[in-house]
């Protein structure tokens, strides 16, 4: 469980600096919290509490540390700590609006709010806290008395010597190669480099906030080109924060170029989530103009949900305009074209139809699969449609799941119709009951009366190949939440046929 309350307190952590950076409001900070939100939810479902202790820089589960901030400014801990919050109780039936309010709360905290005075406003019915005054805590601290050892430091230290056999005389031989050193050399360089980068955007951006000076505005701007070289995202991001609260100034603009964002494809695969998210938040200041070289890029990456990230990402930067995004269906490189249409989806854009249209009939089904995707977030079933004759079974059965959750009566007879047809025996089973459940779906009260038909049919011939029609109808009947279904397969039961009672008791089973 321990690693189950670390990655929960880790998502936690991202969450709330996401709300920090760009408000409850953002597509961006959503992704991050739908998913923080259901781990809480699994979490309080299988445990049914959650109760977080809270130190001066950490958080700890039972004694076992889940998020750790020694930075004030950024420390989440030390905010709830300094008012006197010391632990935080969640309790099964945790909603949605509770957990965001909670958030949204010690995410907009600063100095000259209370945490725990807002939190108690909020009136919560899942979140407890515990809160103690600063000046009744006992920390339990007492300056430790140092006894008078009165020791022979030379002898003790001779004692060492011989009791490890250490001879000081002898010339050490450390076995490293030059390559070796010279990666030593560079990690320590680096450790010495990192916290100092901090401390200078943190110092010139504390200074532009009493003047614009021309001279730190510079110098920021040598820092951010800087950190993008060391992938430094996280100070990077700051830099552009602060300055976004000067119109008139665009350093970001230099790096809006091919080569500069084709170089991050080397580690979008190979750093951490942490550090994904910072990068994700970075390319948020990005421009249109940078879309097609990013688009060019996601080609590369392995992870599914990276990938989905970044097309979120830059759909947000599109801003409802599909121009960056089109052209970019020219592209040979076929992966381009999923992630093109994949992002026209996201924006909604109608002026993007016809370009879909076009290339509905391409030969790859990824591609297609993706187009009928787009359409659905559109709010165009009818341009599914077509998709419902495409040569290959997966198009149709993606057509057919599409238009079964968008509720698309428009085609209910013409489906009805067609599963009477005998060709309707030619099609793979998974595509039969596809058929069926978009039935189930958009025919409302009257689909009951004619999977009724389907499943009491009465045949002279043809007995085994009906026998997956009456199956389906009656599992199709299962899903139909309706006494009068339910009564039909249980009179099912008693009939002498026997394929109709074995198809009734496997629907009833399953029900």
């Amino acid at each position: 469980m321990s690693e189950e309350v670390e990655e929960l307190g880790f998502s936690f952590a991202k969450t709330v600096k996401a709300a920090q950076i760009y408000g409850t409001s953002h597509p961006q900070f959503l992704n991050f919290y739908n998913s923080c939100y259901q781990r809480f939810v699994s979490f309080l479902k299988e445990y049914h509490t959650l109760n977080l202790q809270i130190e001066r820089f950490s958080i700890l589960y039972f004694g076992h540390t889940i998020y750790e901030e020694k930075e004030k400014e950024l420390s989440i801990a030390f905010k709830l700590f300094r008012d006197g919050i010391r632990e935080i109780s969640f309790s099964e039936g945790l909603s949605s609006d509770e957990f965001l309010i909670f958030l949204e709360t010690i995410g907009q905290s600063s100095k000259d709010q209370d945490i725990a005075l807002n939190l108690w406003e909020c009136d919560f019915k899942h979140i407890t806290f515990y809160v103690v005054e600063e000046e009744d805590e006992d920390l339990g601290y007492k300056i430790p008395e140092i006894p008078d050892l009165n020791l022979n430091y030379e002898e003790k230290l001779n004692e060492i010597l011989q009791k490890e056999r250490i001879n000081l005389g002898e010339v050490l031989a450390v076995d490293i190669s030059p390559d070796e050193l010279k990666t030593i050399k560079k990690e320590i360089v680096e450790l010495d480099r990192r916290p100092l980068t901090g401390i200078a955007v943190n110092t010139l951006i504390n200074i532009l906030k009493t003047e614009k000076s021309p001279t730190v505005i510079e110098s920021l701007s040598e820092l951010l080109e800087f950190c993008i070289n060391k992938r430094d995202f996280n100070n990077a991001f700051s830099i552009l924060h602060k300055l976004q609260s000067y119109p008139d100034i665009n350093i970001i603009e230099k790096f809006e170029n091919e080569i500069t964002i084709r170089g991050f494809s080397n580690i979008v695969n190979t750093i951490n989530d942490r550090t994904f998210s910072e990068f994700l938040s970075f390319i948020g200041f990005f421009s249109k103009r940078s879309i097609p070289h990013f688009l060019k890029i996601l080609p590369v990456i392995a992870k599914r949900e990276r990938i989905e990230a970044m097309r979120n990402l830059l759909a947000y930067i599109c801003q409802g305009d599909p121009t960056p995004v089109l052209d970019l269906l020219k592209e040979d490189n076929i992966k381009i074209k999923i992630n093109a249409v994949a992002i026209l989806g996201i924006i909604k854009s109608k002026e993007a139809i016809p370009y879909l249209l076009q290339l509905s009939l391409h030969p790859d089904e990824d591609l297609r699969i993706e187009i009928i995707q787009a359409f659905s977030q559109m709010n165009e079933s009818k341009l599914i449609v077509p998709f419902l004759e495409d040569p290959s079974s997966r198009i149709r059965i993606k057509a057919l799941q599409t238009l079964t959750t968008n509720r698309y009566q428009a085609l209910y007879n013409k489906i009805l119709k067609k599963i009477k047809n005998k060709k309707f025996f030619e099609l793979d089973i998974n595509e039969q009951k596809e058929y069926f459940n978009y039935l189930v779906a958009n025919g409302g009260e009257k689909i009951i009366k004619e999977l009724k038909g389907m499943l009491f049919k009465w045949l002279l011939f043809g007995r085994r190949r009906y026998q997956v029609v009456r199956r389906l109808a009656a599992m199709a009947l299962a899903q139909i939440s309706d006494e009068n279904a339910v009564k039909i397969l249980q009179n099912g039961l008693k009939r002498r046929d026997r394929d109709i009672r074995s198809a009734c008791e496997q629907a009833l089973r399953i029900k």
